[in-house]
């Protein structure tokens, strides 16, 4: 049983996040009890052009779509060897992946993006443009956190796919519960991932374009609230519920939100939030 494309995941993830950790000084790894491991690093004073390169190649680089067909290809009728796989799956991932939710806490930052930055393309763009330490360190988080949130979306909708629904006590150190506790800590609404000054604005401008909508209709607009930078990232199901009511599946929103998605773009691009 190959898990090529996983693997791949695993060590780019690991190694971005090893880059992050080293500009960003004194940390410290907080485990599942609670216990506090610290990570005493001198960070460097300025960027290494050399990181800037390495850091965009390793996002671009990041294929999650890959791993969840890698998954499927692994999958059958049977109820035990599906369950086995995921098991297998969240097992590897958890191997390399323990200092994720460090990161993941970076992207929740009150950082803005430059206004002179160009609006399209994923963060990964964003990189080849970075000149300060704490920017460099919030892109790889935010990139490695958008990738994760999307990962974890698509393997749940995968379970559900083939009648599984993964047990998390099979599988007490996967890291992908302690990604998903870390990440719902600190962002549980669709209002932590706003950045746009004025929330109550913005707020009721997208309920003005998705109230009553479903599918390409509203994730067009959650991919151009991106583009323009009034949200820090792409929402969680339960972020975007609990704002908007979802009319149909989440699938069919989120598949309009992928800037890879040239009909997501073109739709997107008609959007008007303020004139």
């Amino acid at each position: 049983m190959k898990w090529d494309n996983t693997q791949r995941l695993i060590d780019s993830s690991f190694e971005l996040t090893m880059l992050a950790i080293k500009y960003c000084g004194n940390l410290c790894i907080v485990n599942n009890k609670g216990e506090e491991t610290p990570l005493d690093r001198k960070r460097p004073k300025q960027l290494d052009k050399n990181d800037v390169k390495f850091a965009y190649d390793l996002c671009m680089s990041l294929n999650t779509d890959s791993v969840v067909n890698e998954i499927e290809s692994h999958l059958t009728g049977d109820y035990d060897n599906n369950k086995l796989i995921f098991k297998v799956f969240f097992g590897k991932i958890a191997k390399r992946c323990n200092c994720l939710p460090l990161l993941f806490g970076a992207s929740d930052w009150n950082v803005k993006a430059p206004k002179d930055w160009m609006k399209i393309g994923g963060w990964e763009q964003y990189m080849t443009s970075c000149k300060d330490i704490k920017m460099f360190v919030w892109l790889i988080a935010v990139c490695l956190r958008d990738k994760f949130d999307y990962l974890i979306r698509e393997v749940q909708s995968l379970a559900e796919t083939y009648d599984l629904v993964f047990d998390e006590s099979d599988s007490e150190e996967s890291e992908i519960e302690t990604i998903t506790v870390a990440k719902n800590k600190k962002s549980q609404t669709f209002s932590d991932i706003i950045q746009y000054d004025d929330k109550e604005r913005l707020l009721k401008r997208l309920h003005v374009l998705i109230d009553g909508r479903s599918g390409a209709d509203v994730g067009c607009v959650i991919l151009r609230a991106l583009q323009e930078n009034y949200i820090t990232r792409l929402p969680t199901q339960k972020e975007y519920e609990s704002e908007f009511e979802r009319i149909g599946s989440w699938t069919a929103i989120h598949n309009y939100m992928n800037d890879k998605n040239l009909n997501a773009l073109d739709r997107a691009n008609k959007i008007v939030f303020f004139s």
